[in-house]
């Protein structure tokens, strides 16, 4: 009997460790990732506008990768581009940035 008890609750965390879920904001498709992207406490912040960031973040992932290095390089690279003298939109960089790595992890 405790060997039983032992294997259901050892069955029961492995499901539950199967489960995935993208509310902690990753999101899986480019829309998940705009729509996390978008909405959130850094909607608008000072002169930043989230709108060009992360559209642009969303644009430069539907080109599609051959590896999750280059997705995760590619995000970097935009990141870079985009924060460039552009310190109105550091914390609305950071989130697209994070949020394209998730993708990244999520699908390659």
């Amino acid at each position: 009997m405790k060997y039983a008890l032992l294997l259901f609750a050892l069955g029961a965390l492995l499901a539950l460790g199967a489960c995935k879920t993208t509310a902690t904001g990753g999101g899986k498709t480019l829309s998940e990732f705009r729509g996390f992207c978008l909405t959130g406490s850094h909607a608008k912040r000072g002169n930043c506008d989230t709108n060009e960031p992360c559209y642009a973040f969303s644009a430069m992932l539907e080109t599609g990768f051959s590896s999750l290095d280059a997705c995760l390089a590619a995000c970097q690279d935009e990141y870079q581009r985009q924060a460039f003298g552009n310190f109105n939109c550091a914390s609305v960089l950071n989130k697209a940035r994070t949020l394209c790595s998730q993708y990244c992890r999520g699908n390659y």
